[in-house]
């Protein structure tokens, strides 16, 4: 039974409670095995708050004979806070003994820390015995730069929508051991080891092709359109078509129009899903990035013309096409195994049983009636055939001229600022919007810009990635800085340290990006350290020079736009510096 005592969870520098330590003293007399005596050093931890090492320590005293009076009444030592700028040093330190540890690469056995902390010395990048390697791989992990951090899987985000057709998040997969023989038939086929790197060779030669099942989930509702598609292989140079632009085409253009006009695959059968109420444009049609969607110039100019977004998987956030994932998976399990070869014996019945199975779970769960509720509150855009027909059409082609402009009707459109754009030829997009017609433009590179009427710059518009830890940020920074002292380095510095010599070698190389200061602010800041050392740089102060309550102010809207747009932008940055210059005049930045 837990007995409660005075002085429970005992802050540092605090006594212990006399009879604490009694009782703790019974524990460990009583305790007959090592696992016992541990177990009772954990309880003292537990009940006192006092740290591992503070409880072995007082066992020590207690085995001793020290009496519990003194041992109660002693005031517990505490060593003293490192500051802020300790803590920065020893950071600074961790982020180039990192950096020297990861030289082989990710993929690759790191360099051990005391090997590390040696090649960091000979260069002159850490203080010559400030760290031993016990020390160094406690800041390490402080700092989320140790191995163990870097192996630790990232943490999904939950991506929510707001209405039907929001998000449309969409997936293609093959069907196992199923495929299409010539004549559309399909058959089974088990002859094939799971990831054997030769797949397609076998279904050449047995004249074979994958049948691939595409998905459409929107994301607010949860209702999902199913269709397979089953792909000729093309000429010789493809043996066995994956996900195709085709393909994506023809089944994103049955998504987005209305199902009651589906004809049926089989005759004599009711078409399935003529009564579905999913159509409509997505907002943002989400997908992976190696996809025939990512991929395709086809898709991409429909979904542009269409005004809906292409995302690929948002950095940082592995997980988060969950969705579809989880349906395609429940998918398989419930009713992808009912695949009988000897009942489903061409290609338009295996269309008819996806389609079927999947109205049916729609109807069942109320998907259809959930997106039929959510639509009256935000209605979706409708498309029609012709709709489609005329996105499809051929654009015009321009050259960019040196002031990174396209000629249109006379007019001269700015594109991009980008020297490496000037003289190439680029695809213009007519697209409608609510006030007319807007131009677009898709660069050599097949980035997508927006056109200006005139000789103006354009700010370009990206998706936000989710905020990232301390510990990701320092080990990017960590990651970039094995580039800078991977060419610092020289075949000594990979070479075991010669005992006698008392030269210590200095680097000969600088890095002027971390000593230097420019007045031209970078676009945007990853950290609000980093936009605090542009500000300070600019300003010419200290930061113990401002204020304390503007330097909170300051710090905590670097934060608030960390938090939630993933970077501070340059130009906020600019308007703090000159708002600190303009306080410095007046004397403020003195008081």
């Amino acid at each position: 039974m837990l007995i409660w005592y005075r002085g429970y969870k005992m802050a540092k520098g605090k006594t212990f409670d006399e009879y604490l330590l009694i009782e703790y003293s019974n524990r460990i007399n009583a305790a007959e095995s090592r696992t016992e005596k541990r177990d009772a050093v954990e309880w003292f931890m537990e009940v006192s708050g006092c740290s591992k090492g503070t409880a072995y320590k007082v066992k020590d005293k207690i085995s001793k004979g020290i009496p519990y009076i003194e041992i109660a009444s002693a005031n517990q030592k505490r060593k003293p806070r490192k500051n802020d700028v300790e803590l920065q040093i020893e950071k600074r330190d961790a982020l180039r003994v990192s950096a020297i540890k990861r030289r082989p690469g990710e993929d690759k056995k790191w360099i051990p820390t005391e090997r590390a902390i040696e090649i960091c010395e000979d260069m002159g990048l850490i203080e010559k015995e400030k760290y031993n390697r016990y020390k160094m791989d406690r800041i390490l992990a402080r700092e989320g730069l140790n191995f163990r951090s870097a192996q630790h899987s990232k943490i999904a985000w939950e991506i929510t929508a707001d209405y039907p057709m929001h998000v449309l998040v969409v997936d293609a997969t093959p069907i196992d051991h199923y495929y299409m023989s010539l004549d559309r038939k399909v058959v089974r086929y088990d002859g094939l080891a799971s990831g054997d790197k030769h797949v397609d060779d076998y279904l050449e030669r047995d004249k074979l092709s994958k049948v691939w099942v595409y998905y459409a989930v929107d994301m607010k509702t949860k209702a999902f359109l199913v269709l397979p598609f089953a792909s000729v292989p093309k000429g010789a140079a493809s043996k066995n078509p994956g996900e195709n632009a085709e393909d994506w085409m023809a089944f994103l253009k049955w998504v987005m129009l209305p199902k009651q006009n589906t004809p049926s695959p089989l005759e004599g059968r009711k078409a399935p899903f003529s009564d579905c109420p999913i159509e409509g444009i997505p907002t943002f049609l989400y997908s992976d990035r190696g996809s025939g969607i990512g991929k395709s110039s086809l898709v991409g100019r429909m979904c542009l013309r269409l005004g809906i977004q292409i995302v690929t998987h948002l950095p940082g956030n592995p997980s988060a096409k969950g969705s579809v994932e989880s349906r395609i998976g429940a998918f398989k399990r419930s009713f992808e195994c009912q695949i009988n070869p000897g009942v489903i014996k061409d290609i338009n019945q295996l269309i008819y049983f996806y389609m079927s199975w999947a109205e049916y779970y729609n109807k069942k769960h109320g998907l259809y009636d959930k997106w039929l509720k959510e639509s009256l509150e935000h209605p979706v855009t409708r498309v029609t055939p012709q709709n489609l027909q005329d996105v499809t059409v051929s654009h015009i082609i321009r050259v960019i001229d040196g002031y990174g402009c396209v000629s249109i009707d006379g007019e001269k459109w700015f594109v991009t600022c980008d020297g490496k754009y000037k003289g190439t030829k680029a695809t213009i997009y007519r697209v409608p919007s609510k006030d007319g017609f807007v131009y677009k433009a898709e660069l050599r590179d097949r980035v997508i810009v927006d056109c200006y009427n005139g000789r103006k710059q354009h700010r370009f518009e990206e998706i936000k990635s989710f905020p990232k830890t301390e510990g990701e940020r320092n080990r990017e920074e960590a990651q970039g800085l094995s580039k800078v002292i991977g060419g610092m380095q020289d075949f000594d510095d990979i070479l075991p340290k010669n005992g006698d010599s008392k030269i210590v070698r200095m680097p000969s190389i600088t890095r002027p990006s971390i000593d230097t200061h420019s007045p031209v602010v970078p676009s945007e800041f990853k950290s609000p350290e980093k936009a605090w050392k542009w500000v300070l740089n600019q300003t010419g102060l200290f930061l113990e020079e401002i204020p304390e309550d503007s330097r909170d102010s300051i710090n905590n809207l670097f934060i608030m736009f960390i938090r939630e747009e993933g970077f501070i932008s340059g130009e906020f940055a600019v308007k703090m510096a000159n708002l600190i210059n303009s306080k410095k005049k007046e004397g403020i930045s003195h008081g």
